[in-house]
């Protein structure tokens, strides 16, 4: 029964159930068995899962949700069944919220009003330790599906990463802000895919939101949220440069985004900490080249031209270096978002915590905690051995260029940064490969 529980019938089909009210008393028949539903429909009994509700309130605002983890709609794809939390988790559930509630109100009390009003319902996944999913359907205004995370800071950050989903989606029917234009032609940094301006839309607003919430908590003292906040607000910014000049937004959609340029552009001169400032670039820098190894083929003509060189040993030449090719939905190759994961560990962490919790990120390696601590000597020689294992590692071959572009800025490191899905692309077509870095040194004669 939507927003309100599930009748438990002892039953493995799918049926057709009768529901009676008379009285008070409601009862659920379903063939030669019939259960009746207790009293206060907020309460489980025997034959009855309710759905739960949670309430965090502060002194002048209150957020009342509903915690459901019964509804058969609850998913975006097909109907589920019923995954009923155990009290504990309900607890956890409900702390964390209280707590991103108070920073919500705390920080952005405007949109802490926007919540009050139409968020209500949470449908809860699992724990996640690194990058909680969560997700938003155009269908279910002020719902969400989201993961539990380790803590409230990052709760609220997505509560309001998917509330702003929900608000874009209830605005776009009622005004157009793009033309249909289904192309998967975008870069978007917090994707791994290309994606159609509508997906692109919606992640710049998205991420707007989170850019917002970040900047209330950055603070010299708390380098968590000085890095989240330099990087949610130069990503997003970025997106927002794209789609200002692109033809399929409407007039109402750039009005849309140019208000919200109005409010971010000043914000890319706020001073934050050089540390938590490089670190963002990094992690954004990481992102881009591994999309570009993934989704941007080089010109067919070039790696012809450039491996025909190398073979008879003449100088680099060929068509133009700086003409992409339409980005791929096909991904060559696999990525690892191990070294975002280690980043925001590092700034999270001391160094004997770190020591035992960084094995837990999924697909890390040596190199990957030697780059995002500091130490691109080590990180250099560890990404030179994984690509001796695998020469056509996307991960180990950005990994790579990220840590010879810390320490230097020499032929090799440049052309790696640039062009690296050109690199690898060209070392596939050698016979006798050379290393990506003698590879990019070459290349770099004439991509410089």
């Amino acid at each position: 029964m939507p927003t309100l529980g599930v009748a438990l019938l002892p039953s493995d089909d799918n049926t057709v159930a009768e529901i009676r009210s008379q009285d008070g008393i409601v009862e659920v028949r379903s063939a030669a068995t019939t259960v009746r539903l207790p009293g206060d429909l907020t309460t489980d009994s025997p034959t009855w899962w309710a759905i739960r509700q949670l309430t965090a309130s502060t002194e002048d605002r209150t957020l009342s949700v509903r915690l459901d983890d019964v509804d058969p709609y609850r998913g975006a794809y097909e109907p589920l069944p019923p995954q009923r939390l155990a009290d504990a988790e309900v607890v956890e559930w409900r702390h964390l919220l209280t707590e991103a509630w108070a920073l919500i109100t705390r920080g952005a009390p405007d949109f802490a009003e926007a919540l009050s009003a139409g968020f209500d319902s949470i449908v809860p996944q699992p724990l996640a330790l690194f990058r909680p999913p969560s997700s938003t359907h155009s269908d279910a205004f002020g719902s969400a599906v989201l993961s539990r995370p380790t803590d409230a800071v990052a709760l609220a950050a997505m509560i309001i990463h998917e509330f702003q989903h929900s608000r874009l989606s209830g605005l776009e029917h009622l005004v157009e802000l793009w033309r249909p234009d289904p192309t998967e032609r975008f870069y978007a940094p917090w994707r791994d895919d290309p994606r159609p301006v509508g997906g692109l839309f919606q992640g710049m607003y998205a991420h707007f939101g989170m850019a917002l919430f970040w900047r209330t908590l950055a603070n010299p003292k708390d380098q968590r949220s000085e890095f989240e906040y330099a990087y949610h607000r130069a990503v997003t910014w970025q997106v927002i440069e794209v789609l200002q000049h692109d033809s399929a937004l409407t007039a109402t959609g750039l009005r849309f985004v140019g208000a919200i340029a109005d409010v971010l552009g000043p914000w890319q001169d706020e001073p934050i900490s050089a540390a938590a400032l490089h670190a963002a670039e990094r992690t954004a820098l990481d992102h881009y080249l591994g999309w570009r190894v993934r989704h941007v083929p080089p010109d067919p003509a070039l790696v012809d031209a450039l491996a025909e060189c190398w073979v008879n040993d003449r100088p680099p030449t060929g068509p133009s270096f700086d003409r992409d090719q339409e980005p791929t939905i096909t991904p060559d190759g696999d990525w690892s978002h191990a070294r975002a994961d280690l980043v925001r560990l590092v700034l999270t962490h001391d160094a004997a915590q770190l020591a035992t919790l960084w094995r837990q990120v999924p697909g890390a390696t040596d190199a990957d905690l030697a780059l995002v601590s500091g130490r691109t000597a080590d990180a250099v020689q560890g990404y030179r051995a994984a690509l001796a294992a695998d020469p056509d590692s996307p991960a180990a071959l950005v990994g790579l260029a990220l840590a010879l572009s810390a320490d230097s800025t020499n032929r090799a490191a440049r052309t790696l940064v640039r062009h690296p899905e050109l690199v690898r692309a060209v070392r596939r077509r050698l016979a006798t490969a050379p290393t990506a870095e003698d590879l990019a040194d070459w290349i770099g004669r004439v991509a410089d």
